[in-house]
């Protein structure tokens, strides 16, 4: 291989890791090309990429070399590509890449120029013999499945998943954009921080999740070409031994568990099933958390998980992941694996003499009680039907094999693992293929539609609290309207009363001689100001300003902690930009309010008696008639009669000018507060109505999956008996149910709910409709 570049070759370490997963098929054919083209001095950098050291070349400078390669180099090193990425199919007939494979074989032909890719694939399949990769093992196929029937119902249940998936991935996404785009034009601060706050969460919760499953996505892909089986369990439990037994390679890992090489999962192939042997979780550093996301990674692809446990200990940890496997409905074979080191020769003839005693002695301290402790936390945890305990002395299986020698390797249990595999792929392996298709991706969305629905929930509280909140404010102003008006009128009644009985006798001794209207007049005005009667006033109606706006100030503080206190994250519910009311109790932000100081004014600058109100007192002389004592008389009770007049009018002017003025102010700042009310509303119904849309199509996408797996789940429990007529389907994630409606009631005495039960955690029922 004539390389410009040895970067070159990294190439093919990406094509083998680009699905997260190494198959030892892909590895002897490395090996064997590397052993071929004389590369193996060259080898530590696809070495490093395997392992995926931090020093390994990036992928792009890998693709930057391959541009630099003659034609017949980057023929030849698509072509191996090409093989490394069919060969792990254990389908002989398929010479089809998946998707990510696929994606770089298309990166690399836009650098090939005029070559033919369709004949240097054809050459690729040529040139390969895949049989040669395919161990004795790989041929054997003791469980007598229809591979073509389950795979072409995995591809049919995929693409119902994929189409489903992307809409609503679609959707969610463009929900995000919507109002993101709507944030950055709201300047009403109580809908800015509650938006600012919804998508905060919803970025967090509900896009993160389905972000992974998007990067899931190829790993559902993975699971429609195969039936998987997973090997999890901490560090050193076995794993390893385990793979080896049942696939016949992998021996090299044995004993390594603490010094994994690989941060990507090992496959290999078991009577035509696919076995992903996964990093031990537990290691409690970084790397063991490393190891372990890359474990639970496993939970989209695999259809069946067998955990390894050594029966010394079961610690919590453990008991926690396999709750969090069953929540996906993933059916569990647990590998009590016996820890006993049997290559001490004593320990070896204690075993031989009495080969059952590991798997037959009773008591808490020993295998029965470890047994008891995983089914008493199945229990517990309601999957004690999904899941299986066997115990398997997995060393002395690998002496056995490896010595052949039978009696121990019949003595180590292993067989009863192997058959508990055997029953439980031979029955249900078509429905745990459509649980790992639909059940466990339709689980995750109802997670993230939940998390959803109870924003979407929030934002509808919010807007009802609002319209509540709306209609006290309204009441609380036409009963304030109703109180001021007749408040300010009896207490401007008064002091107008007042001021005549205190004034009136000092005003008629001092003016009954006076016979000039303007300075009765201006007398008159005097003695307003003397009692201060307009200050009086002043001071009535401030008092009653200020309690309306401080009733409506209460109002709203009480509006803000009822908000607060239901954490819908709307504090300071109508802005902070506003003066405030009284030693800051509320931060109301409306224009019409708080201008009592130019009301009163206002109210205070009518015209004051006009002259046309009083009448002239006649001379006292002028009349011969009468004397001049009852000339006295008559000019007091007409002066008298004067200034009750110049009183009355003040009193119905005030009256009249300050109803005016109180109306205006409550209408003004009503229609202010109703401005307001009607904005935020809207805005809140938009926004409202942009998740409610969102919802309704993640709804029916999560429906649409669950018709399709309820499909499966009646095949499987009519014994693909296609005469039902399934209506709806309902999933409670809190009770664990699956309420299935049909149409037919004789299909209910059909259907053997049981039958499903025994092989899930989650309860099915069966109602009938009209």
């Amino acid at each position: 291989m004539n390389l410009n570049c040895l970067k070159t070759i990294g190439l093919l370490g990406y094509i083998i890791v680009i699905n997260d997963e190494i198959h030892s098929r892909q590895i002897k054919l490395l090996n064997d090309i590397i052993a071929h083209y004389e590369i193996k001095d060259d080898d530590e950098i696809i070495k490093d990429i395997l392992d995926d050291k931090d020093e390994k070349i990036e992928y792009n400078d890998c693709l930057i070399a391959f541009q630099q390669e003659t034609k017949e180099t980057k023929e030849l090193i698509y072509i191996i590509c090409f093989q490394l990425a069919i060969v792990d199919n254990d389908n002989i007939l398929s010479n089809s890449p998946d998707s990510k494979e696929e994606s770089i074989l298309r990166e690399l032909e836009t650098y090939m120029g005029n070559s033919d890719i369709s004949s240097q694939r054809r050459q690729g399949i040529k040139t390969i013999n895949k049989n040669l990769y395919h161990n004795t093992n790989d041929d054997t196929n003791s469980f007598n499945l229809d591979f073509a029937s389950l795979l072409r119902i995995a591809s049919d249940d995929y693409n119902v998943y994929k189409s489903v998936f992307n809409q609503i991935f679609s959707e969610c996404n463009k929900l995000s954009s919507r109002l993101q785009t709507k944030l950055s034009v709201i300047k009403m601060p109580l809908l800015k921080s509650t938006l600012e706050s919804f998508l905060a969460e919803y970025k967090q919760k509900v896009l993160f999740a389905l972000s992974d499953l998007k990067a899931s996505s190829s790993k559902k892909e993975l699971a429609s070409q195969n039936f998987s089986i997973a090997l999890m369990g901490r560090t050193k439990a076995g794993k390893s031994t385990l793979h080896y037994i049942m696939c016949n390679e992998g021996q090299e890992f044995i004993g390594k568990g603490s010094q994994r090489t690989t941060r990507f999962n090992r496959v290999f192939s078991w009577n035509k099933l696919k076995i992903i042997d996964t990093p031990g979780i537990g290691a409690g550093e970084e790397e063991g958390k490393k190891d372990e996301a890359i474990a639970l990674s496993v939970l989209s692809q695999a259809d069946m998980i067998c955990f390894v446990v050594i029966d010394d200990t079961i610690q919590n940890d453990v008991l926690e992941l396999l709750n969090q496997i069953a929540e996906y409905h993933k059916p569990m074979i647990i590998v009590l694996n016996h820890k006993e080191d049997i290559r001490k020769k004593s320990h070896l003839k204690t075993f031989l003499n009495n080969p059952d005693d590991w798997r037959l002695t009773n008591g808490e301290s020993n295998l029965a009680g470890y047994i008891n402790r995983l089914n008493r936390n199945a229990v517990a945890h309601k999957y004690d039907k999904l899941m299986k305990v066997v115990p398997v002395f997995l060393l002395a299986a690998q002496i056995g094999k490896e010595s052949k020698d039978d009696l121990i390797f019949r003595a180590s249990n292993y067989r009863a693992f192997i058959d508990a595999i055997h029953s439980l792929v031979c029955d249900n392996s078509i429905i745990y293929k459509s649980q790992t298709m639909l059940d466990e991706p339709s689980i995750r969305l109802h997670k993230a539609f939940t998390i959803l629905e109870n924003e979407r929930i929030k934002l509808c509280t919010l807007r009802d609290k609002v319209k509540k909140i709306r209609k006290v404010i309204f009441d609380s102003i036409a009963s304030s309207r109703k109180t001021i008006l007749f408040e300010s009128e009896r207490s401007i009644k008064t002091e107008f009363d007042d001021f005549y009985t205190a004034k009136s006798y000092e005003y008629v001794e001092e003016n009954y001689e006076e016979k000039s209207i303007f300075t009765l007049n201006k007398s008159y005005n005097q003695y307003l100001d003397d009692y201060k009667v307009k200050e009086h006033i002043s001071d009535i109606l401030s008092d009653y300003i200020s309690a309306y706006h401080n009733k409506i100030s209460e109002i709203i503080s009480e509006i803000d902690e009822e908000l607060n206190y239901a954490k819908l994250n709307t504090a300071n519910l109508f802005g902070s930009d506003s003066a405030s009311i009284k030693e800051k109790r509320t931060t109301l932000s409306f224009k019409g309010i708080f201008k009592a100081a130019s009301m009163i004014l206002d109210v205070l600058s009518i015209a004051w008696p006009v002259l046309a109100v009083i009448s002239i007192p006649v001379s006292l002389f002028g009349s011969f008639f009468k004397s001049k004592q009852q000339k006295i008389n008559d000019a007091k009770a007409l002066t008298l009669e004067n200034f009750n007049k110049l009183s009355n009018y003040s009193k119905e002017q005030v009256l009249k000018k300050s109803k005016e003025t109180l109306e205006q102010l409550l209408k003004d700042d009503e229609d202010e507060i109703k401005r307001f009310f009607d904005a935020l509303e809207e805005q809140l119904d938009e926004v409202i109505y942009f998740v409610s849309s969102c919802c309704n199509k993640f709804n029916d996408g999560i429906k649409n999956i669950d018709m399709n797996l309820v499909k499966r789940i009646i095949q499987y429990l009519t014994n693909n008996q296609n005469y039902y007529d399934i209506v709806k389907t309902e999933r409670d994630l809190i009770k664990n149910t699956f309420t299935i409606y049909i149409r037919n009631s004789n299909v209910r005495n059909k259907i053997d709910v049981l039958k499903y039960q025994n092989i899930s955690t989650e309860k099915i029922r069966i109602r009938c409709v009209n």
